[in-house]
């Protein structure tokens, strides 16, 4: 089902990330972007913070790398950059727009990639209840 539901992101147009200015969502915006990204195991329940997470696991750590590298060449064309860590075969993605002080359609067209990256890597989704940040904005 979730191969289903990314292979449809591939098809889908790239406008929104590689637009100069992030754009805040309108209520009803936000609200259907939450919905397809929670369905594909992403969480906004942040403490404090206007922002979306999820964790990867991959088979090894040469994977995750992998998958880190891919996005990063993604995200430094878009001048959209990821807060994440790299644990072993793990990792913790968050993502916000600080030109808008939280999600914006932006962060919605990264988390496309980053599904659409991880299953071709041949990525394990977990779904995160929560996360933590500790001062030094590493998960706990």
């Amino acid at each position: 089902m979730l191969r289903a539901a990314v292979a449809q992101l591939a098809r889908r147009p790239r406008a929104a990330l590689f637009a100069t200015k992030a754009h805040a969502f309108d209520a009803a915006g936000r609200a259907a972007a939450l919905d397809e990204l929670k369905a594909r195991g992403w969480n906004d329940q942040l403490p404090g913070r206007d922002a979306i997470a999820k964790r990867f696991e991959f088979e090894n750590f040469n994977e995750a790398f992998g998958f880190m590298t891919r996005v990063a060449l993604y995200a430094e064309g878009c001048d959209h950059h990821p807060e994440w860590s790299n644990v072993s075969s793990v990792v913790h993605v968050v993502l916000a727009t600080h030109d808008v002080g939280g999600v914006s359609s932006k962060d919605h067209a990264l988390a496309d990639f980053m599904d659409y990256a991880a299953v071709r890597a041949a990525a394990t989704p977990h779904y995160m209840d929560k996360v933590t940040f500790s001062g030094a904005g590493k998960p706990q």
